[in-house]
């Protein structure tokens, strides 16, 4: 292995950087320009088959894998590819946005709660970092904070308790969520909104360690255009551009997704609602697509079925209902629907206007078959169930 010092000047303002392949150094001082000296090593196990080859075995850094829109920014781990015979960057987890000191998305994680001084109240809780503290008088009469406990995933003040002695969160109906990742029109990924009420991290026993909790949601009411995906064997799919349309990707799909994202991006908060829930825990029922053939048979997915809701200029809406009014999606009469007759009114708004996948045809069939899409059985009742 050959290896030779590197010059790069960063402009990090207190912030890690990600050098993907090359081992990273830092200082920060005062949040001004730096001059980081990288290690960058021509490993020659890159030629027997190494393609993110690393040197120091166990290390944990971010990198980036693959390349264009088809990219992962992750956490990842050297370890050993006995197959190739070296060490290479291994995926750990991925990033939605960013990664910053081998962390994924820093700026999901809550900011630890560190009051000041004078704001110990006698009774009251604080957290110091993972460490959970309780306002207590000392001997001589003092108000000082006594430290309870060291949590092992997160402290929650309010409550006066680590995160894992509290129930997990869950998806029931009417609950706030944060957007992490579309993957089309019609799914996203989210995780619930911080809460004292709940623990909103998991347990992975194979990494041993505390996990952010993460839904997959299927929006109900609607069906929006199927697009290419960028191909990530590691965590998300995700729209992307593609100018040859199949029944895998048609016509305004990855429009579908674009609109999606631009509207409720990495961080929204929305609401997700539900028709059908699980009587006493209030959990949300999961996709389910019935076959054709048989009534009793269905293919059950692993991705809860609710409504977004989201506020905008102090007005609410509902997601479903506005994608069918950009002629963004089609309403999904194939299933019942408590929202069936405003996204059926919102998708003939936009059928009048010729917007979007309706500029190619005045019949749903028509624009079907321009979308270069297979799914005409499943909206050829569409008109009728809809009130057209």
């Amino acid at each position: 292995m050959k290896c030779a010092p590197e010059i790069f000047y960063l402009w990090s303002f207190g912030k890690g950087a990600e050098l993907g392949r090359m081992r990273r150094l830092w200082e920060t001082i005062g949040g001004i320009a730096l001059a980081i000296v990288a290690i960058s090593c021509s490993n020659d196990s890159a030629s027997h088959g190494c393609e993110s080859p690393c040197d120091e075995p166990d290390a944990q850094a971010c990198y980036t894998f693959g390349s264009g829109e088809s990219s992962l920014i992750a956490r990842a781990k050297c370890e050993l590819d006995e197959k190739a015979g070296c060490f290479q960057w291994n995926f750990v987890e991925a990033c939605s946005e960013t990664c910053e000191n081998d962390v994924c998305d820093p700026e999901l994680k809550p900011d630890p709660i560190i009051p000041p001084p004078s704001s110990c109240i006698e009774g009251k809780y604080a957290c110091f970092g993972k460490t959970l503290k309780q306002c207590k008088k000392d001997s001589a009469g003092e108000t000082t904070w006594d430290t309870i406990k060291t949590c092992s995933s997160s402290c929650k003040a309010t409550a006066g308790k680590c995160s894992e002695e509290l129930p997990s969160c869950t998806l029931t109906n009417g609950v706030t969520a944060i957007v992490r990742q579309w993957t089309d029109g019609d799914t996203v990924w989210v995780i619930p909104k911080p809460s004292d009420a709940c623990n909103d991290y998991e347990f992975d026993a194979k990494e041993n360690r505390w996990k952010q909790i993460r839904w997959r949601i299927r929006i109900h009411g609607i069906d929006a255009p199927e697009c290419s995906k960028g191909k990530n064997k590691y965590y998300y799919y995700t729209c992307i551009r593609d100018s040859k349309y199949t029944n895998n990707n048609e016509r305004y799909g990855y429009e579908s997704w674009e609109w999606a994202q631009n509207l409720l991006g990495f961080g929204s908060e929305i609401v997700l609602t539900c028709d059908e829930y699980d009587s006493k825990t209030k959990i949300c029922s999961y996709d389910a697509t019935a076959d054709d053939d048989a009534d009793d048979d269905k293919v059950v997915y692993n991705r809860f079925l609710a409504y977004i809701g989201y506020s905008k200029n102090s007005a609410s809406y509902d997601f479903s209902t506005e994608l069918a009014r950009e002629g963004l999606a089609f309403s999904n009469t194939k299933f019942k629907s408590n929202k069936r007759a405003a996204i059926c009114a919102a998708s003939k708004e936009a059928k009048d206007a010729k917007k979007n996948i309706w500029s190619l045809g005045n019949s749903v069939s028509d624009v079907l078959s321009k979308m270069g899409s297979t799914k005409k059985k499943g909206f050829s009742n569409m008109p009728r169930l809809c009130g057209w």
